[in-house]
């Protein structure tokens, strides 16, 4: 027997036994590896995407509960406005009422004539 004999017999029995099988595990050892990438990374945008539909709900919450404030200070607002209105129009009557002459012989304004203003 020669060398190129052996060599050729060790070479066919390494491809025939081993050899082979290893080719075709590589391409399948590939792939799921390419498939372990890709769910690592669609579990990665999952948690993404649920962190940011979580602070969205946050963000709406606390949009909601200042929408509650401002109507709340709006409504106390025109209870205010309603309040200074009465107020205004009282004063304004009275300043029309209020007697410009101290001593009271000549009421300005002639409201209540017949009236005597005791100071």
């Amino acid at each position: 027997m020669d060398w190129t004999t052996i060599i050729i017999s060790l070479g066919g029995a390494l491809l025939t036994g081993g050899g082979a099988l290893s080719l075709l595990y590589y391409k399948e050892n590939r792939r799921a590896k390419q498939i372990d990438n890709e769910k690592s990374v669609v579990e990665e945008w999952r948690g993404i995407a649920e962190e940011r539909k979580a602070r969205c709900d946050e963000l709406k919450e606390s949009l909601d509960r200042k929408d509650a404030k401002i109507d709340a200070l709006y409504k106390e607002n025109s209870e205010l406005r309603k309040r200074n209105d009465k107020l205004s129009s009282a004063n304004t009557a009275l300043s029309i009422l209020k007697c410009k002459v101290l001593g009271c012989d000549k009421r300005q304004p002639p409201f209540g004539k017949n009236e005597n203003c005791e100071s």
